[in-house]
């Protein structure tokens, strides 16, 4: 085979393979809906999922039913929020308090969060609230790398690692 023929032929053969995958899966259209039903017994049975987040309400409100739906198929679950959250709100808005009232009830919030997704325990790193630019990144590494082991983590939900786009530098 000549070397200009062979990555055509290459991509042809796994052009072919997908459209094969995709013919035994069945037909999805841009019009289909998918609803992935729950599971009837218990296939993750075992497995242990580490829920992270940079604040207290970020799986909650991105992917509270994908943590859930987990968990209920046998996942172990943990959550881990890296923020302290100390910047509590906007003036005039939400409740009022200190920075060490905001801390204390968003620990209490995300302890009852974990405890609402049936996570079997959850971890405070409390990292300043939108400072998380300002951390060294080999310690935050270092310290997830310990939680990742500490509870043997089999998948980790998170926020997109390569969403550079996004503007919350805690994300």
């Amino acid at each position: 085979m000549l070397r200009r023929d062979f990555f055509g032929s290459m991509a042809a053969g796994t052009v072919s393979v997908r459209l094969a995958r995709a013919q035994q899966q069945g037909p999805s259209g841009a019009g289909e809906v998918f609803i992935e039903r729950p599971a009837t017994e218990q296939p993750h049975k075992g497995k242990v999922l580490l829920a992270l987040q940079a604040h207290s309400d970020d799986i909650p409100l991105m992917a509270a039913g994908t943590v859930v739906k987990r968990i209920e198929e046998g996942y172990t679950g943990y959550l881990v929020r890296a923020t302290n959250d100390d910047m509590g709100d906007a003036p005039g808005l939400g409740t009022q308090g200190t920075i060490g009232d905001n801390v204390l009830r968003n620990e209490r919030d995300n302890a009852e969060i974990a405890r609402i997704l049936g996570c079997k325990d959850h971890f405070d790193l409390n990292y300043n609230n939108h400072r998380m630019g300002d951390v060294s990144l080999n310690e935050v590494i270092c310290r997830l790398i310990f939680l990742i082991r500490l509870v043997k983590a089999d998948t980790v939900v998170c926020w997109d690692p390569r969403a550079h786009d996004e503007e919350n530098p805690d994300h």
